[in-house]
C-alpha cells in the first residue's frame, strides 16, 4: 500500500497513534494497580479475620484453662476429703464385724439375753463388752469360755466364779475387752 500522505499528516498520525498507545499502557497500568490494590485489600479483610478468629479460639482456650485450673482445685479437695475419711475409716472398726465374730464363738445351746457394748476411752482397748445369758450346761459354757479366749481380739475374758458352781441351766455373764 502506498502512503500519500503529506509528512506533516504522518507525524500527527504517529503523534496519535503514541498517544493512544500511551493511554492504552496507562490503562492498563492503572488497571493493574487497581487490582493489586483491592487483592491486597481482600488480603488484609481475610487475615483480620483470621486474627479474630484464632483471637476468639484463644480467649475460649485460656477460659477452658481457668475452668481446668478450678476443676483441677476442686478434684484435689475432693481427693483430700476422700483420703481423710478413708484414714478416718481405716481407724474405725466394724461394729457388725465384731459382732459377727462374737456370734461365732457361741456354741449352739447356748442362748444370749442382752449385750452391752461400751466404747473405751483412748487406750489400749477400742471396747468394752459385757454378754449375759443362759447355757443348759457348764461343758457349753466351757466351750464358750474357750472360743471367746480363741480370739486374738478379745482380750481379759472373765466369768465370775459362782457361775461355775451349776452344772445346769446356768444364768452366766461373760466380760471381756475388744482390741481390734
Amino acid at each position: 500500500m502506498i502512503n500519500l500522505l503529506p509528512p506533516q499528516q504522518k507525524n500527527e498520525l504517529a503523534s496519535e497513534e503514541r498517544f493512544k498507545l500511551s493511554v492504552i499502557y496507562g490503562i492498563v497500568i492503572l488497571s493493574f494497580f487497581i487490582s493489586f490494590v483491592l487483592i491486597l485489600f481482600v488480603l488484609k479483610i481475610y487475615f483480620s479475620s483470621q486474627l479474630e478468629v484464632q483471637n476468639i479460639f484463644l480467649e475460649q482456650k485460656i477460659a477452658a484453662n481457668s475452668q481446668i485450673g478450678q476443676l483441677e482445685k476442686d478434684m484435689n479437695s475432693s481427693n483430700k476429703t476422700i483420703a481423710e475419711l478413708a484414714s478416718f475409716y481405716e481407724k474405725e472398726y466394724s461394729l457388725t464385724g465384731i459382732l459377727d465374730e462374737i456370734i461365732r464363738t457361741i456354741p449352739s445351746g447356748i442362748s444370749l439375753n442382752s449385750l452391752n457394748f461400751q466404747l473405751a476411752e483412748e487406750g489400749q482397748y477400742k471396747a468394752n463388752v459385757s454378754l449375759s445369758g443362759l447355757s443348759p450346761t457348764r461343758e457349753l459354757l466351757l466351750e464358750f469360755k474357750k472360743n471367746l479366749e480363741s480370739r486374738a481380739f478379745l482380750k481379759e475374758v472373765s466369768f465370775p466364779p459362782s457361775i461355775w458352781v451349776e452344772p445346769i441351766n446356768i444364768v452366766f455373764t461373760v466380760n471381756f475387752k475388744i482390741t481390734k
